[in-house]
């Protein structure tokens, strides 16, 4: 029976990893996107490796058919860095799919990502994923970003290409807040 079950077990990893090795192509584009942004905004090769662990070792109780990830940056050990590490790790995955036309969702939303990493680097980050989705025509990037997080020539920038879609700020007795009031939390 247990030679039975460690049958089963090699031929489920077998499948799986069958599985993942279709994508292959995918993935690697994927790691490219990751490159590249890892390029454009520190100008230094970023890591982002992608695999299957089909390692089967009976005395560690390994789990097998996982998908491991590493995702580096040069000293992302800095909350910047680390910050900006994780937008890119999710738009190598939104640009990749949106430019193999996989998209199930055509849109990802970064919420206060952004407030931690340089302010050239943003800049830096924003036009590019911009450029590509205007190439692609199709995709939307969202992210909140207060006006002094970014660099005064990537705002204007922005402002001439009409590209925000909302100006929210604390003057004028708060009525340009997002609820047009400022919330109060215990």
């Amino acid at each position: 029976e247990i030679n039975t079950l460690k049958s089963k077990k090699l031929l489920l990893t077998q499948r799986k990893n069958d599985e993942f090795n279709a994508f292959n192509e995918h993935i690697s584009q994927i790691e490219e996107c990751f490159q590249e942004l890892s390029e454009i905004a520190y100008n230094t090769a970023g890591v982002l490796n992608i695999q299957f662990d089909s390692n089967i070792n009976e005395r560690n109780n390994s789990t097998t058919g996982r998908v491991k990830i590493q995702c580096e940056l040069p000293d992302d050990r800095s909350h910047g860095i680390n910050y900006m590490k994780i937008n890119m790790f999710d738009l190598s995955w939104f640009l990749t799919s949106l430019s193999n036309n996989l998209p199930k969702i055509t849109f990802l939303f970064h919420d206060g990502s952004y407030s931690k990493p340089n302010p050239a680097v943003k800049g830096k980050i924003l036009k590019h994923v911009d450029s590509v989705l205007n190439n692609l025509g199709k995709g939307q990037y969202f992210v909140t970003i207060n006006k002094n997080e970014i660099l005064t020539e990537d705002f204007t920038h922005f402002d001439k290409e009409n590209k925000f879609i909302a100006r929210l700020d604390r003057e004028d007795n708060n009525q340009n807040r997002f609820f047009g009031f400022k919330l109060y939390t215990n």
